[in-house]
């Protein structure tokens, strides 16, 4: 009869060096969906008066909600940001021989890129904010 060991029972711990990656990946899949549908951004406010905030919060999703067509939305841009940011974030941690400085411009150049050329162009164009608002 075999007799088993604690070495058989070694596992890789739940948490480890792919744990924080993987999770940037879920960030990143999750954004990048908001994005190409242009979910409207929460709106957050400083001010005393917060429940206006809630309130044009949820008046962006009932106008995206109540749109036939497709929703096009500054939004995109700030979202798409995060989830290129979130993936980027997640290649540096997978290579640890980066430098520091490398990681930070990988993430940040990325990112920032697309949010500003964006923003920028669709600034130029003179489109909307969105198709789908009232503002």
């Amino acid at each position: 009869m075999g007799g088993t060991s604690i070495p058989d029972f070694d596992v890789e711990p739940a948490v480890g060096p792919r744990f924080l990656p993987r999770v940037l990946g879920v960030v990143s899949a999750v954004t990048g969906a908001l994005a190409v549908i242009g979910w409207p951004v929460p709106v957050v406010s400083r001010h005393a008066r917060s429940e206006h905030a809630w309130e044009r919060t949820v008046q962006g999703v009932q106008d995206w909600l109540a749109h036939d067509g497709w929703r096009a939305s500054g939004s995109s841009w700030l979202y798409g940001a995060a989830s290129v940011a979130a993936l980027a974030g997640a290649i540096t941690l997978l290579h640890p021989g980066w430098t520091d400085a490398r990681k930070l411009a990988v993430v940040v150049g990325t990112a920032g890129v697309l949010l500003v050329v964006g923003l920028a162009v669709q600034w130029a164009l003179g489109l909307p904010w969105s198709n789908y608002g009232q503002a």
